[in-house]
């Protein structure tokens, strides 16, 4: 029996028109959020069942007790975790809390999964989300074999085999990941309005569709000849030189610039310009291993300019994202300094946690657009937003 999807929340709409999104790009993004949410379900559901959890919560037990009596690896903590919290919100398991300790129980038999079902809707409702689909499919495979530390996260996902889904899925025609790009472009468009001139700095630009949409938007605002230099930052050598093709046949008015920047690392011992009117990012600042160095390192590059950062954003603390599926068994999504209040796991943040971030960083003015904190009490599953901050040295 297909997934129903229930009617648009009329709040979303309203939301969704003050960041310039068409209500047809909008039912598109709604239909396929709402389907891929529940494929992620479904795929906890096996993934619960294959690795075999179930008889060792016949009592309630922790992630740490589940731990140790599976034999999984400590790297394992957080997927373990999101595989549980998804089935605690879909009220498959009990949850409860003691000394600050989460403790789990199965009371209800698990229903039989639709992920077969849900897989076929995904894709007929929107082909784009094939790539996403099978991301999904690759690391759900590789779930008990990292969880034991035979291969890694990166050993299953960026094989030879992977790397075009990984092409597809970050694709702006992808609208559920063009979303992410499209508001950041939108946010850092409007921040630099004023500026006669810009030089840009980009770092984590990945294939470049983020690239893509903000010079998509300042070529709509007839505002590229504005630009005096693109510096586009990408580690990975494959999605670089993949980036460099599209954006050079694309704009080939832009100057653009390429450096490796490794953020973990002083930015002005990499880079020969240390003077940026806007850097910008999407999806890149939560993998940083210590935020508040990498918030450091831009302001110092920002003498007086802005700071743009597309972002998952977790709408309320330990809700699991489906997105995380994916990631969450990647080490470099895994290896970051944690903070109790401000970062207490891996992988996304929270809107009051971001905020946090940037306020103890110094800058003079932030703000995160859309306004999920207004919108999560109704719809609590979009997940996509921009923060935007301001530094000056005057």
């Amino acid at each position: 029996m297909p997934f129903e999807i229930q009617a648009i929340p009329e709040r979303l709409v309203e939301f969704t028109r003050q960041i310039q999104l068409p209500d047809d790009v909008n039912q598109t993004l709604f239909a396929s959020s709402e389907t891929i949410n529940r494929y992620c379900y479904e795929c906890a559901i096996e993934l619960y069942n294959v690795l075999v959890i179930g008889p060792n919560l016949k009592q309630w037990a922790s992630v740490d007790d589940l731990l140790k009596q599976l034999a999984f690896t400590e790297k394992f903590r957080y997927a373990l975790t999101w595989i549980l919290r998804m089935l605690h919100t879909d009220h498959l398991l009990e949850q409860k809390t003691t000394d600050k300790r989460h403790y789990y129980r199965q009371e209800v038999a698990l229903p039989s999964s639709q992920r077969e079902t849900l897989r076929q809707q995904c894709i007929e409702s929107n082909p784009h989300n094939a790539a996403f689909i099978q991301l999904l499919d690759v690391a759900m495979a590789a779930y008990p074999a990292v969880a034991r530390g035979e291969i890694t996260g990166e050993q299953a996902l960026f094989g030879v085999g992977e790397l075009q889904l990984w092409l597809d899925f970050f694709h702006n025609d992808n609208t559920l990941y063009a979303i992410n790009n499209q508001i950041a472009a939108l946010v850092a468009a409007d921040a630099i309005e004023s500026c006669s001139k810009i030089t840009i700095l980009e770092f984590g630009a990945g294939a470049g569709s983020a690239s893509d949409a903000l010079l998509a938007e300042l070529r709509k605002r007839g505002r590229l000849d504005c630009i005096e230099a693109y510096w586009v930052t990408e580690p990975n050598a494959f999605f670089h030189r993949k980036g460099q093709r599209l954006l050079t046949s694309k704009y080939p008015e832009t100057p653009f610039k390429a450096q490796p920047l490794d953020i973990n690392k002083p930015w002005r011992e990499q880079l020969t310009c240390d003077r940026f009117d806007l850097i910008y990012s999407v999806n890149t600042l939560h993998v940083a291993k210590n935020i508040s160095f990498t918030l450091d390192q831009a302001k110092q590059l920002l003498p007086q300019g802005w700071f743009v950062a597309g972002e998952c954003l977790r709408p309320f603390p330990q809700q699991p994202v489906y997105i995380e599926m994916i990631f969450q068994i990647l080490d470099s999504f895994l290896d970051v300094e944690l903070n109790t209040s401000l970062r207490p796991q891996p992988g996304f943040l929270t809107p009051e946690q971001w905020r946090g971030w940037f306020e103890n960083s110094g800058f003079s003015s932030y703000s995160i657009t859309p306004d999920i904190e207004t919108l999560r009490d109704s719809y609590d599953r979009f997940i996509t937003g921009a923060i935007c901050a301001y530094h000056s040295n005057q």
